[in-house]
């Protein structure tokens, strides 16, 4: 499932006198190309929470569905995310192959919902090209981040 599809999702389970909340992030660990945590906001309130991706029972186009003992923290309390990458902060990131040659920039991140593991990276590098055919998708195992681009290995 594209994250673009699982960001803006409702999440049932949780506290109704919050107000409903919605999946407005993803928390990554590229280097083990898996997803950590859903990060979640609500109307009501401007901080930020994280639920683990262990917490969830299943996603479908309807909502996220957690976990009766799913527990939902704030975002500043769970320092094991805070310095991790998040979908939101590598949106437009220019994937660059090992010779330098530039391939677009990331549009969207494949994950597959049952295990979290990423499955592929979304690069668009003709917006022209890639509304007529879809954006490239390069194989998980072939991209590694740097500090503001990922770094694609020939294969």
């Amino acid at each position: 499932m594209k994250v673009s599809s699982i960001k803006g999702l409702s999440v049932d389970h949780v506290d109704e006198d919050q107000g409903r909340a919605s999946v407005s992030d993803l928390i990554l660990d590229v280097d083990e190309r898996r997803v950590l945590a859903l990060q979640l906001s609500w109307s009501s309130t401007p901080t930020q929470y994280a639920v683990s991706v262990d917490d969830v029972q299943s996603v479908g186009s309807d909502g996220v569905s957690l976990n009766p003992l799913a527990t939902i923290l704030p975002l500043p309390d769970l320092p094991q995310y805070l310095s991790k990458p998040s979908v939101n902060r590598m949106l437009g990131e220019r994937a660059v192959s090992e010779d330098g040659t530039v391939l677009g920039d990331l549009s969207d991140i494949d994950v597959d919902t049952g295990t979290w593991t990423i499955r592929s990276y979304s690069v668009v590098r003709d917006l022209a090209r890639a509304f007529e055919n879809g954006p490239e998708e390069i194989p998980a195992d072939r991209v590694a981040t740097g500090a503001e681009s990922l770094m694609v290995k020939s294969g």
